[in-house]
């Protein structure tokens, strides 16, 4: 829809557009608020709208809000015809924030490459094709913000069936790094967030990945100690006490191998505790949005661009939750304990002069 004259006067007051993806709880919903209470301007991108009427209805803020339905799983001309209608709304995007994602669970081996697929399409494939829709518009001003929202776990892969959540995350950052390269000279902005855990994201909202059609090896008949197998389709009684184990895997879509390793981490975490604010969280991502308005220094190797009190976050990272930044500080003395103890073999293989 376009938008009105006085909707688009707003230009010139240093008040900013944000565009918010997945809005409907948790960090994204915060965010609306924090940028309303500032006297922004926000497009709230949700799949459902009944889930931000609330805040779209308030008579405080509603000329001030649009709320966009968008699936960012969705093909590229629909998300680069959503960007059209967020500009011709009020002229511009000062802010993308890249929040909308998803957390899937699984055995890598039982979720097979399809488990992987799926979570790259919702955590990494959607975000760049949001961001790509936007960089127009944002190249054209040489000005704007991309944030993308990450994950501790990207840093901490250890977790068992975490596996194609974390790697997504990690993908993202990599991802945004990269970016925040390319457009430096444009004076267009990247910001990484790493949230630790919050309290509106349960372990209990992740979704169990279904079975890979592609992760049993057909049986033989031996194996299977039952008539005739063909292909993934098991043909014999299941409930027959001669059914093995690998028979048995094919009937329960999983791989017993795993039984107690999925079961123990199913338990954990059922009972992890969820404990970041995410309207702190929210906050901390607007200050230093909102206090980065100066240009790069163009003088200095380095990119300090200054906020209140500090530069802008050094590798455009922003750590939020103490334990998102004791699972990264872990990993790095790992990483730099193996240095040390493996550095003669790092260093020995430099070819011969």
């Amino acid at each position: 829809m376009n938008g009105t004259k006085a909707e688009n006067t707003h230009e010139g007051s240093k008040k900013r557009v944000w565009v918010i993806t997945g809005t409907s709880s948790g960090l994204g919903r915060s965010l609306i608020q924090v940028a309303l209470a500032r006297g922004d301007y926000v497009i709230a991108t949700v799949r459902s709208v009944d889930s931000v009427c609330d805040l779209a209805d308030n008579l405080e803020t509603t000329s001030r809000i649009h709320v966009l339905k968008l699936d960012i799983t969705a093909p590229f001309s629909e998300i680069r015809a959503a960007a059209e209608e967020v500009i011709s709304k009020w002229g511009r995007v000062d802010v993308l924030v890249n929040n909308a994602g998803a957390g899937f669970l699984g055995i890598t081996e039982e979720v097979g490459v399809e488990g992987y697929q799926k979570q790259f399409a919702v955590n990494f494939f959607g975000p760049l094709n949001v961001t790509n829709a936007f960089l127009p518009y944002m190249r054209a001003q040489r000005e704007g913000t991309i944030v993308f929202v990450g994950s501790r776990s990207s840093w901490r892969t250890h977790i068992p069936m975490m596996g194609t959540y974390a790697a997504s995350k990690a993908a993202l950052t990599a991802a945004a790094e990269s970016l925040a390269v390319e457009v430096a000279t444009l004076n267009i902005k990247v910001l990484n967030v790493l949230p630790g855990s919050m309290q509106t994201c349960s372990w209990s909202k992740m979704t169990l990945l279904p079975m890979s059609p592609n992760a049993l090896l057909p049986l033989t008949p031996n194996q299977a100690n039952q008539g005739n197998y063909e292909g993934r389709n098991f043909k014999g009684d299941p409930e027959t006490p001669k059914m093995n184990g690998i028979a048995r895997e094919h009937i329960e879509r999983h791989i017993e191998d795993y039984s107690e390793l999925r079961e123990h981490q199913i338990k954990w975490m059922r009972s992890a505790v969820c404990d970041g604010d995410p309207e702190k969280c929210a906050q901390a991502i607007y200050n230093i949005v909102a206090g980065n308005a100066e240009q790069p220094n163009k003088t200095s190797d380095v990119m300090e661009r200054k906020g209140p009190g500090r530069n802008w976050p050094e590798g455009n990272l922003l750590v939020l939750g103490s334990d998102a930044e004791t699972n990264i500080r872990d990993k790095c003395d790992a990483v730099l304990r193996n240095l040390d103890i493996w550095k003669d073999v790092a260093r020995g293989v430099a070819a011969d002069r």
